[in-house]
């Protein structure tokens, strides 16, 4: 009987769904028709934006909101939101294998891996996440520049992030962060009640900061999500790419063609078991090294507007 309501249950939270994003869709699209053309960026990423906000379901997904309405000045609409067709521009994510259209201007995004052929040749491509997604577009002749980065990793220009000091810690603070699918994994249960561990969850969050801030206030981060990691390098955080299962698709594709655009060697995952224990994984640390990549060419190789105190600000970030 209570597998019986709870199947009910999944059957009326789909149906819900699919209503709200109707409704939402068609107000979207009514509201965007009236609006200034000139004042509007149409991002086409995996969130909803209801209400011109993000519905907090993923920080990595979200960043295609937060990050480029600050940087643009301009008001964010999801293509996936709306019931016309127009320019749209793929940015953030694992997105131009399953999003980009003929009509999509791809500025950093990637595949998710390079088993599949694409669905669309994109109107524009300005950058890439990384060279792997890039060898993997020209296979199927597709033009492709030799700019790499995602734009995640321009954060601190729009939020320097609040730290608390590290000097005079007796123990390391050790930041945990689950893809979403792993959020109920054994594993990371099990690091729960770690003295010094921080879990650190993507989705459900109050303020986008408030992520940002718990990863700053970390001396260390372990993380089965790729922004988890790309956070992290972006703000000079030591951190190691661990994978808790099978279940992020792609097979680590995204990280590593992440990994081909700010480093030489590209690590593989280590792989958390019943056994793994922490002093293992500080162990970690030791073979972390801080990013090198031009993010002044990923600005301006930018196709839509930015502010002025943004442009050829690569090289202070941190």
């Amino acid at each position: 009987m209570m597998k019986n309501k709870r199947g009910m249950d999944i059957i009326l939270e789909k149906i819900t769904g699919k209503i709200l994003h109707i409704i939402g869709s068609l107000f979207n699209t009514i509201v965007f028709l009236f609006t200034n053309k000139k004042r509007v960026l149409v991002v086409n990423g995996w969130m909803e934006l209801y209400g011109g906000k993000p519905l907090h379901q993923n920080l990595g997904d979200e960043l295609n909101y937060y990050l480029l309405k600050e940087l643009s000045n301009q008001k964010i609409v999801n293509y996936k939101n709306l019931y016309i067709k127009c320019v749209n521009y793929c940015c953030i994510g694992s997105i131009i294998d399953t999003l980009a259209e003929n009509n999509t201007i791809i500025w950093g995004a990637g595949l998710i891996t390079d088993k599949d052929t694409l669905n669309n040749v994109p109107l524009k491509i300005c950058a890439v996440r990384g060279a792997l997604t890039r060898n993997k577009l020209l296979e199927e002749g597709v033009q492709c520049p030799e700019v790499y980065g995602d734009p995640a990793l321009l954060l601190p220009l729009i939020y320097d992030g609040h730290s608390v000091s590290k000097n005079k810690r007796v123990k390391k603070i050790v930041g945990l962060i689950p893809h979403i699918v792993d959020l109920n994994n054994v594993n990371v249960r099990r690091f729960i009640n770690n003295e010094g561990v921080k879990i650190i969850r993507l989705c459900g969050y109050k303020h986008w900061h408030d992520i940002i801030d718990e990863i700053n206030q970390c001396d260390f981060i372990i993380s089965s999500s790729l922004h988890g990691v790309i956070i992290s390098d972006a703000y000079n955080i030591p951190n190691v790419w661990v994978e808790f299962s099978n279940n992020v698709v792609g097979n680590g594709f995204k990280f590593r063609d992440y990994y081909s655009s700010v480093r030489k060697n590209i690590p593989e995952p280590v792989k958390i078991l019943n056994s793994t224990s922490l002093e293992e994984l500080l162990e970690y640390e030791k073979c972390w090294e801080p990013i090198n990549i031009d993010l002044n060419k990923l600005l301006q190789a930018c196709p839509f507007e930015i502010k002025e105190k943004f442009i050829n600000k690569g090289d202070g970030i941190k």
